[in-house]
């Protein structure tokens, strides 16, 4: 029940037609998006309707700026950086000129397209290749390395025949002897990653994926040498599926595995 004044009048209103303030407000929307360069959808969701090609174009604008401010905070960035390593008193990563900030790309691909530029360009060095297609940081980039080398390692010891763990006399005849040791295949030897069994000793080339820090090159009087780990599991000793490449004269031979 309404309480109203007698001298007060009542009538009925019409539906308000806000159309025009929504149309003036979508404008200067579409404004403000074309002279930031950010693409309309990202502003009005119902604006994302259209094809593939058009939201890439519409992104394009977004990426240019992306890459623009990039440009724009890399000096300043460096001298951060500079200023961080002079404080804590690293002058030698404290040189201006010798520090780049590293940046994502503003480009996204996505991974088909990635993989087929990938297969494309197999002439670029493989660093370079997961970097500028692959868009991987580098620290992702040093452990697929590592993998690669690791895989590399295993691939070429499956293709060695197996090795038992005492040699035969006529065996290690034919196996390489230099003026300080006598190591040959199937040998108990010490090295810097532990315990193992040599499985395969190179003269020459390259033992690894060459380029990779893991690679090993061979000569007559340092030679490669592939060595399975050797690990101990409740006291006794046991292969492990692990495969390292080192150099002849950072080894040493046991006479037999250490006692459990």
């Amino acid at each position: 029940l309404w309480m109203i004044p007698e001298t007060a009048q009542v009538q009925e209103l019409g539906q308000a037609d806000i159309n025009g303030i929504l149309q003036a407000v979508r404008a200067d929307i579409q404004d403000f998006a074309a002279v930031t360069r950010t693409p309309l959808h990202y502003l009005v969701p119902d604006n994302a309707s259209g094809s593939a090609e058009g939201a890439a174009l519409a992104r394009e604008g977004l990426v240019f700026k992306a890459e623009d401010r990039i440009n724009r905070v890399t000096p300043g960035w460096a001298k951060v950086m500079s200023l961080m390593f002079s404080w804590i008193g690293d002058d030698e990563r404290a040189q201006l000129l010798d520090l780049e900030p590293l940046w994502r790309s503003a480009e996204r691909y996505s991974l088909s397209e990635r993989g087929d530029a990938n297969s494309k360009f197999q002439d670029i060095p493989f660093r370079s290749r997961m970097s500028l297609i692959g868009q991987f940081s580098p620290a992702e980039i040093a452990e697929m390395e590592t993998e690669r080398a690791g895989e590399a390692l295993l691939t070429e010891a499956l293709l060695q025949p197996p090795v038992t763990q005492e040699a035969t006399t006529a065996e290690r005849e034919d196996q390489t002897t230099d003026q300080f040791r006598d190591i040959a295949t199937g040998d108990i030897v010490e090295l810097a990653q532990g315990v193992g069994q040599v499985e395969h000793i190179m003269l020459g080339g390259v033992l690894g994926i060459t380029g990779s820090e893991f690679a090993v090159t061979a000569s007559a009087t340092n030679p490669a040498v592939q060595v399975r780990l050797w690990e101990r599991v409740n006291g006794v000793w046991t292969a492990t599926p692990n495969v390292v490449g080192v150099s002849y004269s950072t080894i040493t031979r046991l006479p037999d595995l250490p006692a459990a």
